[in-house]
């Protein structure tokens, strides 16, 4: 937002001898953006592995479950008044994909598909939405990070793990 601000700025300041020029310039930026954030990755970014700065890759495995030595995990932890359950399935090249179930306090879950990539025991994962997760592996028995909302929050979170979870095959999702 910040970014957009300074940009109308400069849309006033450039274009002051024809007021209703910066107005009508920014409406089209605006409406770009939102266009673009409606068609998800235009750019193709996440196909190149650039998307946010993340090496990403949601192409790796079979739909049956994936690699032979992909490590299938479940982290279990709580987020405020929610909990969260997240199949984790990570392949030896590092690539990791998964499913985030966020049970929140009136029974509603909310579920979030997310990619991205395992480096000694750092792990950067991303759903589609622009939330971004940041964290490590601390130990056998424990996962920490951040999550960062598309809105900027940060929130952060402690885990415990579960080794050879029971994950559906096509996407990692915690199963009941």
């Amino acid at each position: 937002m910040h970014d957009v601000l300074a940009l109308a700025a400069w849309l006033s300041r450039a274009c002051g001898r024809s007021p209703g020029v910066a107005p009508l310039l920014l409406g089209v930026l605006a409406g770009f953006l939102i266009w673009t954030a409606s068609c998800g990755d235009v750019w193709g970014l996440e196909a190149h592995g650039h998307a946010d700065g993340l090496a990403v890759s949601s192409d790796f495995g079979n739909a049956a479950g994936g690699d032979a030595g992909e490590v299938r995990e479940l982290w279990i932890g709580k987020m405020y008044t929610s909990t969260f359950r997240v199949g984790i399935c990570y392949s030896p090249e590092g690539n990791v994909r998964g499913v985030a179930l966020l049970k929140q306090r009136n029974g509603d879950v909310d579920v979030y598909h997310i990619f991205g990539v395992l480096r000694d025991n750092e792990i950067q994962a991303r759903h589609a939405s622009g939330h971004i997760f940041r964290g490590r592996l601390v130990s056998e028995e424990n996962v920490e990070g951040v999550i960062t909302l598309k809105s900027g929050l940060r929130v952060r979170l402690e885990g415990r793990r579960e080794h050879n979870a029971h994950l559906a095959d096509e996407d990692c999702a915690p199963l009941p």
